[in-house]
């Protein structure tokens, strides 16, 4: 799990960096590897539609709706980051509590057994 604190300005930072490429007569950002993995190691997308942000700095995760989650981070996002986060990123993670596993995050699952979860 990531120990620094999320930033959105690493965000822009590293979209900053990613390369436009031209289509036709459109221009694209293509997401870097780089970023795409940063937003995927802070946010986790349930089955049951809720986001599992983690809190690095309370080692918890904060449980957001998919409504709040857009309202308080993805709306201040890039556009392109947004349509990779709700229509190409599709894992989805299952809830489980499984003491026997010290993963927090394990195959499809986050394991509440090992963390703090914060309902926001």
């Amino acid at each position: 799990m990531q120990t620094e604190n999320f930033s959105q300005e690493k965000i822009i930072k590293l979209f900053n960096k990613c390369k436009t490429v031209k289509v036709g007569n459109k221009c694209f950002v293509e997401l870097s590897d780089e970023l795409k993995n940063y937003v995927n190691s802070y946010f986790y997308h349930s089955i049951n539609d809720n986001y599992y942000f983690w809190n690095s700095e309370l080692k918890a995760f904060n449980v957001y709706s998919r409504i709040k989650v857009k309202k308080l981070f993805f709306n201040y996002f890039p556009k392109e980051l947004i349509h990779y986060i709700f229509k190409i990123s599709s894992k989805l993670y299952t809830e489980t509590v499984n003491p026997k596993s010290k993963e927090i995050i394990y195959d499809d699952k986050i394991n509440l057994s090992m963390v703090n979860v914060i309902k926001i």
